[in-house]
């Protein structure tokens, strides 16, 4: 893309230039001709990913790059019976995921993921509290225990509430063996 400075009424240049593609504002030129063409392929595209130098065809290869060299780096467990994850599909157990897609889309690894609760912590809610306000202590605010009794009984009653997240450093087998399903026996 070719990059267009600027220039105020009166015909003064400024430091800011725009790619002709997309218009958007840079303060090099360098950056405003590269930001339509795709780092990835070349091409010239009109709608990126947000955030991403690269094109959806170009960002999505990008992501199974990354994901596939974390793959190789993870360590392999056996007998793991928790959720799993391919990309952003997650599922409960590698035993789901196996009967929710079709073979041909099995890679021979997933990744593991970690099992979260929610629980809330008072001291933390107070300490955040007292960062956004630039208060110095608690001993202005009121109803602190009374804010600890309902965090209390908060998560109590969430604790049954799990959400799963990525673990990078872990992997396990897809492959079915005399052991079950996934991991070496």
């Amino acid at each position: 893309m070719k990059a267009q400075q600027l220039q105020v009424y009166g015909g003064e240049l400024i430091d800011l230039w725009r790619c002709s593609n997309c218009k958007q504002l840079w303060p090099q030129p360098d950056m405003a001709e590269r930001c339509c063409v795709c780092e990835g392929c070349g091409k010239t595209k009109a709608s990126r990913e947000a955030g991403s130098r690269r094109c959806s065809e170009c960002f999505t290869v990008h992501l199974l790059e990354i994901d596939r060299k974390q793959l190789e780096e993870a360590t392999e467990l056996t007998n793991y019976t928790g959720p799993v994850c391919i990309g952003d599909k997650y599922w409960e157990s590698l035993e789901k995921m196996l009967d929710g897609l079709d073979p041909n889309e099995v890679p021979d690894f997933v990744h593991t993921c970690d099992i979260n609760h929610y629980n809330l912590d008072v001291g933390t809610i107070i300490e955040e509290l007292h960062e956004q306000a630039g208060l110095e202590d608690s001993q202005s605010l009121g109803g602190i225990a009374e804010l600890a009794a309902a965090v209390d009984k908060f998560n109590e009653t969430n604790a049954d509430v799990v959400w799963w997240s990525l673990d990078h450093s872990t992997k396990v087998s897809t492959r079915i063996n005399k052991a079950g399903i996934g991991g070496v026996s």
